[in-house]
C-alpha cells in the first residue's frame, strides 16, 4: 500500500483518531471529501483541452456564533460543493479564529484551485480579501440570525458559558461588533427558525446565491441533521456542530495509590471517565430583558419581541 503523509495543512491529530481542540485551525477531511476531490481531479485529466488550476478558487465565509445556525450554513456550503458537482470542485474547509491576508492566501494555494468554506467569528484584517477581489474569483460571505436571549439559553444548556450577565452581555457585545462588520458584505442572511423550520428551501436559496444547481438539497438537509454529536467533549471536528450536551473526561478517584495506570482491554487509561457537564439554568426574565434592551436595534430588525 501506498504510504500517504500529511499536506501543509492537514489536522495531525485527527489523522490519528485523536480529538484535537474546539478552536483548531487545520483541516478535517472525511472520506466522502476525499473521494469527492479525487474525482474532481480525475474528471480535469479527462477533458480534451485540461486547464492548468487556478491559483485561487473562491472563498465562502460563514459567519456567526454557536447556534445561530452558522454551523447549519457552514456544512450546506460545504456539501454542495460536494454534492453538487460545483465547477471549482469541493472545498476545503476550516474554521479559522482570524483570518489574515497570507493566511487565506497560502490555504487557497493548498486547495490548487478548489474552493475554502471558513467558520469563523471575528473580525479580520483590514487587506484580508486584497487578492481574492483582484483573482476574480473573489469570496461570498453569508451570515445567520437569532433570538441573542435563546443563543445564551442554548450556550448555558451545552455548558460552554458560564451563568454570569456580565460575562454573557460582555461575549454579546464582542459577537455583534463581528456580526455587524461581516452582515454589512454578506450576500445572505439566514434566520434560525427558518433553517430549523424549512431545511430544504433553505439549501435551495442557499445554492442560488451560490449559483449551484440544488438537486440534492432533501439528501443534503438531511445529511446536516445527521452530523450533530448527541455527547461529546466539543464540537465535531468536521462539522464544526457542538453537542446537545458536553462531557469532560476526569480521573477516577478510587483510592489506588498505584504507581503504574490501569489499563484496559484496548489499552486505554482505565482511570479515566466521562463526566456529564451539569445543566445551567436558562436566562431569568430580568435577565432576557437586559439582553433585549442591551441590542434593541438587532431584536428589532429581526422581529424578535
Amino acid at each position: 500500500m501506498e504510504e500517504t503523509f500529511p499536506k501543509l495543512f492537514d489536522c495531525p491529530d485527527y489523522l490519528q483518531g485523536k480529538y484535537c481542540h474546539a478552536l483548531c485551525n487545520y483541516r478535517h477531511q472525511t472520506e466522502e471529501e476525499k473521494q469527492a476531490i479525487k474525482r474532481y481531479h480525475e474528471s480535469l485529466e479527462l477533458k480534451p483541452n485540461p486547464r492548468k488550476s487556478k491559483r485561487f478558487g473562491p472563498v465562502y465565509i460563514i459567519a456567526g456564533p454557536e447556534r445561530s445556525g452558522a454551523s447549519w450554513l457552514f456544512n450546506a456550503v460545504r456539501l454542495l460543493l460536494i454534492h453538487q458537482e460545483s465547477p471549482s470542485g469541493p472545498a476545503d474547509s476550516y474554521r479559522l479564529n482570524h483570518i489574515t491576508k497570507n493566511d487565506i492566501e497560502t490555504r487557497l494555494i493548498e486547495a490548487g484551485g478548489r474552493p475554502l468554506v471558513v467558520r469563523t467569528m471575528r473580525i479580520p484584517d483590514s487587506d484580508w480579501a486584497e487578492s481574492l477581489d483582484l483573482s476574480g474569483h473573489g469570496y461570498m460571505v453569508f451570515v445567520s440570525h437569532r433570538d441573542l436571549r435563546d443563543v445564551i439559553d442554548d450556550c448555558l444548556t451545552i455548558g460552554w458559558m458560564k451563568h454570569d450577565l456580565g460575562v454573557i452581555l460582555s461575549r454579546l457585545r464582542a459577537y455583534m461588533t463581528s456580526f455587524e462588520y461581516w452582515r454589512s458584505i454578506a450576500k445572505g442572511d439566514f434566520r434560525y427558525e427558518s433553517i430549523h423550520s424549512e431545511p430544504v428551501e433553505q439549501v435551495k436559496h442557499l445554492a442560488r446565491l451560490i449559483g449551484l444547481e440544488s438537486t440534492n438539497a432533501e439528501h443534503i438537509a438531511r445529511e446536516i441533521y445527521s452530523l450533530r454529536p448527541g455527547q461529546a467533549v466539543g464540537p465535531d471536528q468536521v462539522s464544526k456542530m457542538w453537542p446537545a450536551q458536553r462531557v469532560i473526561e476526569a480521573s477516577r478517584a478510587d483510592g489506588d495509590d498505584d504507581s503504574e495506570k490501569k489499563m484496559d482491554v484496548d489499552g486505554k487509561d482505565a482511570t479515566t471517565t466521562v463526566v456529564v457537564v451539569p445543566l445551567q439554568a436558562k436566562l431569568l426574565e430580568s435577565e432576557r430583558k437586559k439582553i433585549r434592551e442591551a441590542h434593541a436595534d438587532y431584536h428589532d430588525r429581526y422581529g424578535y419581541v
